[in-house]
């Protein structure tokens, strides 16, 4: 194991051992070579040395500013950088995509919701049926 791995190893132990000291565990997903894209919405932007500094910042702001998901992009020499998204954006957003980036990991705590389509016209058939009926009298 690399001095690189077992860092990123006792970060995450920080980050699980943190919440579960609260009496909750967390379970952060992961994506790695993609990132997410949210339309119509800012959001904030930090810069760490690690991926793992992001994600303990996500932990920590999580419970004042509800923090529910991050990409972190690792092309940089000094460091990453991480877009930081709140429910807030998520709810803001028009529109949102997973896309491919090799130099990006997506992590989450809980993904945006699904966009349902609405037709936008409504068209309405109605059907008319006539019946016609002859009588005929005779008299004797």
């Amino acid at each position: 194991m690399s001095v690189t791995d077992a860092m990123q190893l006792i970060m995450l132990l920080i980050i699980f051992s943190g919440t579960i000291h609260r009496n909750r565990a967390v379970q952060i997903g992961i994506v790695h070579n993609a990132s997410l894209i949210l339309r119509n919405t800012l959001f904030n932007t930090i810069n760490a040395l690690t991926c793992e500094n992001c994600l303990c910042s996500m932990q920590n702001m999580s419970e004042n500013s509800s923090i529910v998901s991050l990409n972190c992009y690792t092309q940089y020499v000094n460091g990453v950088i991480c877009e930081l998204f709140t429910k807030t954006n998520y709810q803001n957003s028009s529109d949102y995509q997973i896309v491919v980036n090799a130099s990006s990991i997506f992590y989450f705590l809980e993904l945006p919701p699904t966009v349902t389509q609405h037709p936008l016209a409504t068209t309405t058939t109605t059907t008319t049926t006539s019946v016609s009926t002859t009588a005929s009298v005779t008299s004797k």
